[in-house]
């Protein structure tokens, strides 16, 4: 009896530390939705304005704990690729808290990304237009709108 509450107990585990959400129902040679970004800075801005650019759309919480190095590696490819005018890092946030959000920002110096924060959480509108992914996730989007790839890192490829 003790070795199966184990294997349940270690199942579970492995289950849970596959992401912090649900999968996403948005694929690569979908048009990305129409949806309005809520700024880190305030204001909203409509994702297609960013059209005839490459966006790399990340979602990420300081509350999951594979976030912190995805937007590590997110933040650090956002300085690989900073002379490359026709591509555009945007980082949504998911936390409620601003100040979860804003303490992660400065002490991990995201500084290299434009960053999205509504404080509406897993409610997010930008995010529950994207099919409400596991995060933390890469939705990269090529300058005619359509999605080219979903994956855990970015990739220009």
């Amino acid at each position: 009896m003790k070795n199966v509450f184990i294997i349940i107990a270690t199942l579970l585990i492995l289950f849970s530390l596959q992401s912090c959400s649900a999968k996403s129902s948005i694929k690569p040679g979908d048009p990305a939705p129409y949806t309005y970004m809520y700024m880190a800075n305030g204001g909203a801005q409509l994702l297609s304005h960013y059209k005839g650019k490459t966006v790399a759309v990340m979602f990420w919480a300081t509350w999951c704990n594979f976030s912190k190095y995805a937007m590590d590696d997110f933040n650090e490819k956002a300085v690989e690729y900073n002379n490359r005018e026709d591509l555009v890092f945007l980082a949504v946030n998911l936390d409620d808290s601003r100040e979860d959000f804003d303490e992660r920002v400065k002490v991990r110096k995201y500084n290299n990304v434009i960053h999205g924060f509504s404080g509406n959480g897993q409610f997010d509108e930008t995010y529950l237009r994207f099919g409400s992914p596991s995060i933390p996730i890469v939705f990269t989007i090529g300058p005619d709108g359509i999605v080219k790839n979903v994956a855990k890192r970015f990739s220009i490829e």
